[in-house]
């Protein structure tokens, strides 16, 4: 928490955000690895 933290700090970003961004990239890269995500309802 203190890594994400520092990050949303240099960033000037809320931690949510940071999170937000975080998350974001992790599924992007996920999904270069793997495929897309299927989301049901979500055609």
């Amino acid at each position: 928490m203190d890594k994400i933290r520092a990050l949303a700090k240099e960033g000037r970003r809320s931690i949510n955000m940071q999170l937000c961004i975080a998350v974001e990239s992790y599924l992007e890269q996920y999904e270069k690895e793997h495929g897309e995500i299927p989301v049901p309802g979500e055609d």
